[in-house]
This record gives C-alpha cells, sequence and structure tokens, in this order.
C-alpha cells in the first residue's frame, strides 16, 4: 500500500497537526498542497474542508479523525488514550457535527433567553 496522503494547505494549524500526529507516530507520508473545495479535497471531505487523508481505499476528512485514525493504525507510541477516543469514524461524525451545524439549531446548554446562540425572534 503507498504511503499515507495528507490533503491540504501547509499554512492551516489542522493540517500541521495532522503532520505532528505522521512525525510522532514516524508515518512515511505525503502532503499534497490543495486549498479548501478544491477536486481533490472535495473527493475526500464532502464539505470541501481541510485536512482530508488518502491512503489505500481509506478517504477521511477532519483532523480529530484523522489523528485518531493514524494513532490507532500506524505503530509508535500512543498519542490518544485509547478508552477515552472515539473510533475515527464517530470523530468525523461528532466534528462533522461541531463545526458545522449552525449554534442556532443546537438547543443552548445554559438554556438562557438571551443567549447569542438563538434565533433572534427567540430572544427576550
Amino acid at each position: 500500500m503507498s504511503k499515507p496522503q495528507i490533503i491540504g494547505a501547509s499554512q492551516s494549524n489542522f493540517v500541521w497537526v495532522t503532520r505532528i500526529v505522521t512525525t510522532e507516530k514516524q508515518v512515511d507520508h505525503e502532503l499534497i498542497p490543495a486549498l479548501p473545495h478544491t477536486p481533490v479535497v472535495d473527493a475526500c471531505h464532502p464539505l470541501g474542508k481541510i485536512p482530508a487523508l488518502r491512503y489505500g481505499e481509506l478517504r477521511l476528512g477532519e483532523s480529530r479523525a484523522i489523528c485518531a485514525y493514524l494513532d490507532r493504525a500506524f505503530a509508535g507510541p500512543t498519542l490518544i488514550l485509547r478508552q477515552c477516543s472515539p473510533t475515527p469514524a464517530t470523530s468525523w461524525l461528532i466534528s462533522t457535527i461541531i463545526c458545522n451545524v449552525p449554534a442556532f439549531a443546537r438547543p443552548c446548554p445554559r438554556r438562557c433567553r438571551h443567549c447569542s446562540c438563538r434565533p433572534r425572534a427567540e430572544r427576550h
């Protein structure tokens, strides 16, 4: 199998995090420079965000999910505690929901009436 490809702009903090994990795990990888919403990114991440991971048939997005996958799939020091870490697929779903569902679509955990996470019409 070829080496993992991390797709994204090297200036991105999220791309940096995934590359730090590959360095710590001593995983030989390839950086594919790409901006968000380009065809190479869209092929791996349904929302066109970076970073994305391409490794054989695997396509994965969101840095948290990529890091969880790299930590589980490759030898080297364990970077994420196993008992505290969801699977990479679960991490991807969690990150996608947290980062992409507008705040007003989620209930306010404090149940306040004036919270900016509520639509203006519902604020008191």
